[in-house]
Parts: C-alpha cells; structure tokens; sequence
C-alpha cells in the first residue's frame, strides 16, 4: 500500500508558512475500511475533484483532499496522476516552481502502478524540463529525457496536438543537453524533434518558431555553417511576423543576423540586425541588454570598415 506521509514532510518543506498540514483533512483509514469498494472510489473522486478546484483557487488545503483521495484508493493510478497533473498546473504560474517537485513525486507514484500509460510519463517528463529551466540544473534534463523517451514508446495513438506537445518538449531537453555538452549530434537531435513536432501541427506558435530557429541558431554556432544561420532566420521571421511584440522572437532574429554578419561579413545583415534592435528598443527602451547588443553589433561594423563614427555611435 502506497503510503502517503511523505507528502505531508515534502509540503512542509516546500511550504513552510502556507497550511498547516496536520490539520488539513481527517485521513485515518479506519474511518472507511469497512466501505465498499465502489463507494471508496466514489468518495476518492470527490475528493480529488474538490483538490483539483480548491488548487485552481490557490487554496494550498487541496493536499488534504489529495491525501484522502489517495488514503481511500491507494492503488489506483489514475489518483495519483491527476493529483500531479493539478501540482504541475499550479507549478506553472509565476513563482510556484515548487509545486514542480510535488508534481514530479505524484507521477513517480502513478508510473509504478501503470508503467505503460503514455500520459504519466509525458507529463513527467514536461515536469522534470520546467524544473530544469526553473532552477537551471543539468541533471532535470537528463531526468527528463528519459521520461519523454519512454513517452515517445507509447505514442503510438495519442492525438497530433499532443505528439506536437511531446516532441517539442522533447526537442528543448536536447537544446538545453547540447548546450552542457557542445556536442553537434545533441543539437541534431533536437532540431529532429522540432521537425517531428512540426509535422503534426496546423499553426505554428511564436514560441515554438523561436525555440525551432534556436536550434538552427546553435548548430549553425557549432559548426559554423552559414546555411543553419539562414534557417533560423527563416524560423524567426516568421514568429515576429505572426506576433510583432513577441521580444524574444526579436531578440534570437537579432542575433542570427549578427552571426550571419560575424560568418559573411555582408554589411546587409548589420542593416537587418539593425532593423531588429531599433525595434527592441522602441518596445523596451529600458532594456539594458538589447542596448549594449546594439552597440556590439554597431562597434564590430564599424572596425571591419573603420568608421570610427559607426563605432562611437553608442558610446
């Protein structure tokens, strides 16, 4: 029998100051031993239904409902992957990354009591990338490529939005891999991944361009190939065009027009990045970072042509 304890500690933990999870729901099992099968796992999921609102709500409570639900029917997967799946929705909003751990406990749960249900091990794996990017350790990532391998095992007949979801989350855990690595078969694999997602989807979203053109961006830096360059370039455009506010599209189609400069020495692409950053800085004037990119770019132009007023331009 799976036990449930634990959780109490780890919520403690996390959340020192936010419930007192002594006193957050009656859990003694003696209290329904003697209910029917049936009627245990009705009450389990009014439990977890109350869970899953009082957590929409950012009542922190809902682990006492949680912890009933899963007092009640212990061995029942399906409890412990929805409880996951209301953490990892909660981990995702601003400043909650800690309900990401959390998250990722519920599914280690579920996954030992249905090891071939494609969406615990998806789910996990998307949890174990948002704690990678959260807390900027390598080790979330590895973690995370494993658990989405063995999601891509049992995809066979999920729907095409969430392959696409799958094998884009895939491909960042291989962007962030090659980024420790510097191995150009890491980055390969991640733009393989970004392709596949592609091919299952309608409409491409910004940010989906923006980490696809990335990928294109850092290989293109591995190996200096100007053709991944104009790959990227490619990619980005086509996330500031679908979204002219979109900085982080700017931002990475900035910076392939620079490297693209730096490779060709085309005074057409300082014009291009030009382009970009003028439209960075009229969105975010005080954005020190876009400024000194800028000024970066202008300083390199104006060296390799010595204009010493295109290099003193930003001083």
């Amino acid at each position: 029998m799976l036990q449930t304890n634990s959780f109490r500690k780890i919520f403690s933990r996390l959340f020192p100051r936010k419930a007192d999870v002594d006193n957050l729901a009656e859990t003694d099992p003696k209290r329904w031993e003697h209910l029917p099968i049936e009627q245990k796992a009705l009450l389990a999921d009014q439990y977890l239904a109350r869970g899953e609102i009082a957590l929409l709500n950012e009542d922190l409570s809902a682990l006492g409902h949680f912890e009933a639900a899963a007092t009640l029917t212990p061995e029942n997967f399906e409890i412990w992957y929805r409880e996951g799946r209301a953490f990892f929705d909660y981990g995702m909003w601003e400043d909650k990354e800690k309900a990401l751990l959390i998250a990722s406990r519920y599914f280690k749960l579920a996954v030992q009591l249905a090891p071939d249900r494609f969406e615990i091990w998806s789910c996990w794996g998307s949890v174990l990338l948002q704690l990678g990017i959260a807390y900027n350790e390598h080790h979330f990532y590895l973690e995370a490529k494993e658990k989405l391998q063995r999601a891509i095992d049992y995809s066979k007949e999920v729907p095409r939005p969430v392959l696409a979801q799958l094998y884009w989350d895939y491909g960042l855990v291989w962007t962030e891999l090659a980024q420790h690595s510097g191995e150009a078969v890491d980055v390969r694999l991640s733009i393989q991944a970004f392709q596949t997602s592609m091919n299952s989807q309608d409409i491409l979203p910004p940010k989906f361009l923006n980490d696809c053109g990335n990928a294109y961006l850092q290989m293109g830096l591995l190996i200096n190939d100007s053709r991944l360059y104009l790959q990227a370039v490619e990619h980005l455009k086509n996330a500031v065009t679908a979204n002219q506010h979109y900085t982080e599209g700017w931002i990475s189609l900035a910076n392939a027009y620079s490297q693209l400069y730096i490779n060709t020495m085309d005074e057409r692409y300082v014009s291009l990045a030009n382009d970009c950053y003028t439209h960075l800085c009229q969105e975010s004037a005080e954005d020190a970072e876009n400024w000194l990119g800028w000024a970066q770019l202008l300083g390199e132009s104006g060296r390799q042509n010595r204009d010493q007023k295109k290099t003193e331009s930003f001083h």
